[in-house]
């Protein structure tokens, strides 16, 4: 009896309610769906009326294009394909004729494909200073982002390096810290499933300037004759460089070279004078002209001497070491060599110096000689120096500071006995007018004024002595 009950009064409240439903009319529907979706793919509105419990009619509608869709049920999906045009503002309805739900505006994203890198200058070959523009471009895509990449590293903005603007990073000067491999990375701006495409890299070469263009010369001896080694170098730059040989303001060679330096010669006779020759260097952007040097060589002839100094420690008083210089009256090449009681320096062997000094910090008393030939001629003649005689010596020298107070003053003295003197000569020629206009008439008070002199007006004597070492072989 109890359930019989039970039952009928479920029966009744689903009756009841039914007719409460059917009675009234279904409040304004409820659209989900995405703000942003991909081009091609496929997206889901879902249109719903809350609380409900029988199937309705429900219509989606574009603003722009009206119905787009209908379904029935008590929650009804419309799946649509994203395209080009689906971009608008989308809202349901009832379709018996209720209120319609809030619009969602839907926005369609192009996937990003095919990032590169274009750059100005192209090729991308630049010179220190110039500017670099580079752009990373796709084949298709929107609402993009990008990132930056140099030498695998990324660039963060701002940089001080860098001037970043969008898809364009830019340099308003390069130099070589700008070189190296650039790259980029293009995104969507999508926070689900955000699509990227990367550019391959791109290799930045910076070039140097050159600068310090430099000419030097040698001889040498060919089967031929004598012959002249010019060298034209730069202290820095980027090859290729253009080097040229001037002689008199005149191009006689050009060689292109992938190095800093570049070699020419010449044919060369003793004592003739071939001129001013000049290199001159060229790149892209720049053209450079070496000093000139003459290319003329003088056998080495003429007397040779021995000259030495002495080095002193900073008491001024003990000798640390001897500098020793030979040279020989003419020569463009010489080569030299030195001899110590007659047995030649090192001790055991001999040694040929391109330079003429000769620096003795073993100070061994003895004769020392030096002899000079040519640099370029195994066969030419030795000219040999005069020996001088080499000894440590202590000298009692004075002091520097010592050497300034006493000529300090001795200028002093000199000065006030000239201000002293100058002072009394003028003073006697006016006396001695005044005595002529009182037509010689003199006292004795005045002639025993005229012999009182002052002893501080007579000129003073100082003794300096100066010593003074010269040396001649």
């Amino acid at each position: 009896m109890s359930g019989t009950l039970a039952f009928l009064f479920l029966a009744l409240a689903v009756l009841l309610g039914s007719e409460t439903e059917i009675g009234a009319a279904p409040q304004t529907p409820v659209l989900t769906g995405p703000a942003l979706a991909y081009q091609g793919s496929r997206v889901q509105f879902t249109c719903e009326v809350t609380p409900w419990a029988s199937p309705l009619t429900f219509e989606l509608w574009k603003d722009t294009e009206g119905l787009i869709a209908s379904g029935q049920g008590l929650s009804v999906t419309f799946e649509l394909l994203v395209k080009e045009g689906s971009e608008g503002k989308y809202f349901c309805k009832e379709a018996s004729g209720g209120g319609a739900s809030d619009t969602i505006k839907l926005q369609t994203v192009v996937p990003v494909v095919g990032a590169r890198l274009s750059s100005n200058p192209h090729p991308p070959v630049l010179f220190e200073g110039q500017s670099l523009v580079l752009q990373c471009l796709v084949r298709s895509g929107s609402r993009l982002s990008f990132t930056w990449f140099h030498e695998k590293q990324e660039v963060k903005a701002p940089s001080p390096q860098f001037r970043i603007n969008g898809n364009t990073l830019s340099v308003d000067a390069v130099s070589e810290k700008h070189a190296g491999k650039y790259s980029c990375m293009a995104q969507n701006q999508v926070t689900l499933n955000p699509r990227f495409s990367s550019s391959t890299d791109l290799q930045i070469t910076v070039k140097q300037h050159i600068s310090d263009l430099s000419i030097s010369f040698s001889i040498s001896k060919e089967v031929a004759g004598l012959q002249a080694n010019i060298n034209c170098s730069v202290s820095r730059g980027s090859p290729p460089i253009r080097f040229s040989l001037l002689l008199e303001g005149k191009e006689v060679e050009v060689k292109s070279e992938d190095t800093l330096s570049a070699a020419f010669t010449l044919p060369l006779s003793l004592g003739v004078d071939l001129g001013l020759a000049q290199c001159g260097a060229q790149t892209e952007s720049q053209r450079l002209v070496s000093d000139p040097v003459r290319v003329h060589v003088v056998p080495v002839g003429g007397t040779v001497r021995v000259m030495a100094n002495y080095l002193y420690d900073d008491s001024a008083t003990t000798v640390v070491a001897i500098l020793l210089k030979c040279t020989a009256e003419r020569g463009t090449f010489p080569i030299f060599s030195w001899i110590f009681n007659q047995s030649s320096l090192p001790l055991g062997g001999t040694v040929l110096y391109t330079t003429p000094a000769l620096v003795l910090t073993d100070i061994r008393p003895g004769f020392y000689r030096c002899r000079v030939r040519d640099r370029f001629n195994d066969s030419s003649v030795w000219r040999e120096s005069d020996d001088v005689f080499i000894q440590k010596t202590e000298l009692a020298v004075a002091p520097l500071e010592l050497v300034a107070l006493v000529f300090c003053v001795f200028l002093s003295m000199v000065i006030i006995g000239g201000s002293v003197f100058l002072f009394w000569s003028v003073e006697h020629r006016f006396k001695a007018s005044k005595h002529h206009h009182h037509q010689g008439v003199q006292t004795d008070a005045e002639i025993v004024n005229a012999q009182q002199v002052d002893p501080s007006s007579q000129p003073q004597t100082i003794n300096i002595k100066v010593v003074t070492m010269e040396f001649e072989a």
